[in-house]
């Protein structure tokens, strides 16, 4: 029986239950993971989720020394709180999880920070580098020389160009387009099925075809 590490998963959001499914598909090539079940916060929280339990909220990590941790908050409407969620865990970088579906393609020289889930169906082509904390629906392509800053979240069926810079705790909706050589500025959020053609702001909202600005974060944040 191979040695399998044990993982929790935090808190009990979409993102971790999708996770649920890539470590089901990595163990399926080769038994790597056991999952010891949720941790959240939410006292309204189910017992269970996909046949796994909540094991309490993060104070219980104490409980579970060895296990290594996938932590994935944050929600469309609160994405740039995600870092200071994570951070306040307190955990060592050393025992955060990083997954990467069978089915994605990791090209030659990429690196990936700790605590990073990469979905079925990515395509990192070549020299993508990656910050912690990152999350990277599915389907989603990342060409040459590509940089994602910590916290950012890469919605599925995106297509980044090459030489890209993505800042931190960014939001990078489902279907959008960025085009060659741009800089997405920290706490931006870039809508649904845009195309980028710009350079963007940091603590600011674009969106359409070509993207516009549409209005700052700040207030929300």
């Amino acid at each position: 029986m191979p040695f399998m590490k044990s993982l929790i998963l935090f808190p009990c959001n979409g993102n971790a239950r999708e996770a649920v499914g890539v470590v089901e598909a990595i163990n399926c090539i080769e038994p790597a993971w056991s999952i010891l079940g949720f941790v959240d916060d939410d006292p309204s929280a189910p017992s269970r989720q996909h046949g796994y339990p909540i094991l309490g909220t993060r104070a219980c990590l104490a409980d579970y020394p060895d296990a290594r941790i996938l932590a994935v908050p944050g929600r469309p409407d609160n994405y740039w709180g995600r870092l200071s969620i994570i951070d306040a865990l307190g955990i060592d970088p050393k025992r955060f999880a990083t997954l990467v579906h069978p089915a994605a393609h990791v090209g030659p020289r990429c690196t990936l920070g700790p605590n990073t889930l990469i979905h079925a169906g990515v395509a990192l082509t070549a020299s993508v580098h990656m910050e912690g904390d990152v999350v990277i629906l599915p389907n989603s392509v990342l060409s040459h020389d590509v940089f994602i800053g910590r916290g950012t979240l890469v919605g599925s069926n995106v297509s980044i160009a090459g030489g890209v810079h993505v800042k931190s705790c960014a939001y990078v909706g489902s279907g959008a387009r960025l085009l060659q050589d741009i800089i997405i500025g920290e706490q931006a959020l870039i809508g649904l099925g845009s195309t980028v053609i710009h350079s963007v702001p940091p603590h600011t909202v674009v969106a359409g075809n070509p993207a516009r600005l549409l209005r700052r974060v700040d207030a929300e944040a």
